[in-house]
């Protein structure tokens, strides 16, 4: 596992955090820091492509207070393009191959 993902390995489940004004507990798969766009959609939700071509629904889910980059790492820039993009590109890829 890269370092740059955080994940709670030793005990086998997923991250436990709790939120500090109410007692609630939110669950995450991962948890990504200082890592670009590319990064985060190679490790989270490139793998399903496959399923989308196979005509399966899948859903990208960003969560995050105002300001935490939702937008960003969805959408993205030119110079780093966000998991819609990646995405995009990759199916149209996983088409072009299909049909070739």
């Amino acid at each position: 596992m890269d370092k740059k993902e955080v994940e709670n390995e030793s005990e086998g489940k997923k991250m436990d955090i709790l939120h500090r004004s109410k007692e609630q507990r939110f669950f995450f798969d991962r948890i990504f820091k200082d890592v670009n766009n590319s990064f985060v959609h190679k490790n989270s939700c490139s793998h399903l492509i496959d399923f989308i071509i196979k005509g399966y629904n899948s859903t990208v889910f960003a969560y995050g207070t105002t300001g935490s980059g939702k937008t960003y790492t969805m959408a993205g820039v030119k110079d780093n393009p966000g998991i819609m993009v990646l995405m995009i590109e990759d199916i149209f890829n996983a088409i072009k191959s299909v049909s070739h």
